[in-house]
C-alpha cells in the first residue's frame, strides 16, 4: 500500500510538472508571436482618404495633398478567455500538487501496530 501511495504521489507531482511546463511553453510561444506581430506589422496598403494616393505605412501626412492621416490602430487588448484559461491552469496545477503531496505524506506515515490477541509478554513468563 505504501508503494502504491508513493507511486501515486510521484505520478501526480510529475503530472503537475508536465502541465506547468506545457503552460509555460505555450505562454512563451504566445508572447513571442505577439512580439513578432508587434515588430513586423502586416503590410496593409494605406491610401489617402482625400485623394486616394498610396501612402507609406506610418506616415502622418499624404505626400500629394498634405491631408492628415489617421494614426495606426493600437494593439487589441487580450481576450477575456485568456484570463479564464489562466485561472483554470492555476487551479489544475494546485489540485494536482495538493493530491500528490497528500499521497506522499500519507505513504510516509508509520504503520500502526495492530492489537495482538495472543498472550502478552508478561503472561509468557508466568508459570
Amino acid at each position: 500500500m505504501d508503494f502504491a501511495l508513493n507511486a501515486l504521489g510521484f505520478i501526480l507531482l510529475v503530472a503537475v510538472f508536465l502541465v506547468f511546463r506545457g503552460w509555460v511553453r505555450g505562454r512563451r510561444r504566445r508572447a513571442y508571436e505577439h512580439f513578432q506581430r508587434a515588430m513586423n506589422p502586416p503590410a496593409v496598403p494605406v491610401t489617402c482618404r482625400h485623394c486616394g494616393t498610396p501612402v507609406a505605412a506610418g506616415a502622418a501626412f499624404c505626400p500629394r495633398c498634405g491631408a492628415t492621416l489617421p494614426p495606426p490602430l493600437p494593439a487589441a487588448p487580450p481576450a477575456p478567455e485568456d484570463r479564464r484559461r489562466k485561472a483554470i491552469v492555476y487551479v489544475v496545477i494546485g489540485v494536482l500538487a495538493v493530491l500528490g503531496l497528500a499521497a506522499l505524506k500519507s505513504a510516509r506515515r508509520a504503520p500502526q501496530a495492530e492489537p495482538s490477541y495472543g498472550p502478552s509478554r508478561f503472561q509468557r513468563h508466568l508459570p
